[in-house]
C-alpha cells in the first residue's frame, strides 16, 4: 500500500513541488496495519498516528537541512585553496 500511495503522490506532484521520502509512507502504513492487527483502529489511534507521522516528517526535513548545509560547507572548502 505504501509503495502505491508513494507512486501516486510522485505521479501527481506539481512541477517544483516535493514528495516526502518513501520512509514516511512506510511508517504511516505500518502504523495503520499495526492498529488494525491490534483491533484498535479508532479515531484516537488515528490521531496518534498522525502526530507520529508529523514528528517523522519534521525529523526528516531537519536531517535533510543539516545534510545539505554540511554538503554546501564541504563544497565551499573544496574550492578554497587555504582550507586544503
Amino acid at each position: 500500500m505504501a509503495v502505491e500511495e508513494f507512486k501516486v503522490q510522485v505521479q501527481n506532484a506539481s512541477p517544483g513541488s516535493g514528495v516526502y521520502p518513501f520512509s514516511t509512507f512506510l511508517h504511516h502504513h505500518l502504523a495503520i496495519l499495526e492498529a488494525v492487527e491490534e483491533n484498535d483502529l479508532t479515531p484516537d489511534r488515528l490521531r496518534k498516528i498522525a502526530v507520529a507521522d508529523e514528528k517523522m516528517v519534521t525529523a526528516i526535513v531537519e536531517l535533510d537541512r543539516e545534510w545539505r548545509k554540511k554538503l554546501r560547507e564541504r563544497t565551499v572548502r573544496a574550492g578554497d585553496p587555504k582550507s586544503q
